[in-house]
C-alpha cells in the first residue's frame, strides 16, 4: 500500500508558522487572508488501511492538537513514485561569487 498523510492543526490551535507566513506574504504586498501550515508524509509498504490509521494516531500526529487525513495512492502500471517538489526560488546572493579571503601566509603571529 502507498498512502499520503496530511497533518494539520485543529481549529482553534495557534498556527504560529502559518501566521508568520501570512505576515511575510502581506509584507511583500500579497493580499492573503490566511495561511495554514501542514505536514505531508508519503508512506509505502506492506500495511493495511487500519495500520495507516494507527500510524497516524500513535506516531505522526498529536491527537490533542492535530488532525490527520489519509489518502491511498493508487499506483498505475509503470507509474513513478511521487517526487518532492523542487524549489525554483534562487537568491541573488547565491549567484555572486564568494568573496576572497586574505591569504594565510603560514607564519605564526607573535
Amino acid at each position: 500500500m502507498m498512502c499520503r498523510v496530511e497533518i494539520s492543526l485543529k481549529p482553534g490551535v495557534l498556527d504560529a508558522e502559518g501566521n508568520a507566513a501570512a505576515d511575510g506574504l502581506r509584507a511583500l504586498g500579497f493580499k492573503v487572508e490566511k495561511v495554514c501550515f501542514t505536514k505531508e508524509y508519503v508512506i509505502e509498504g506492506n500495511f493495511s488501511a487500519e495500520d495507516a490509521e494507527e500510524m497516524c494516531s500513535k506516531f505522526f500526529s498529536n491527537p490533542i492538537i492535530q488532525d490527520y487525513k489519509i489518502e491511498e495512492i493508487k499506483e498505475k502500471a509503470g507509474a513513478t513514485k511521487p517526487k518532492a517538489a523542487k524549489s525554483k526560488a534562487t537568491s541573488k546572493a547565491s549567484k555572486k561569487p564568494a568573496k576572497k579571503q586574505g591569504k594565510k601566509s603560514g607564519k605564526k603571529r607573535k
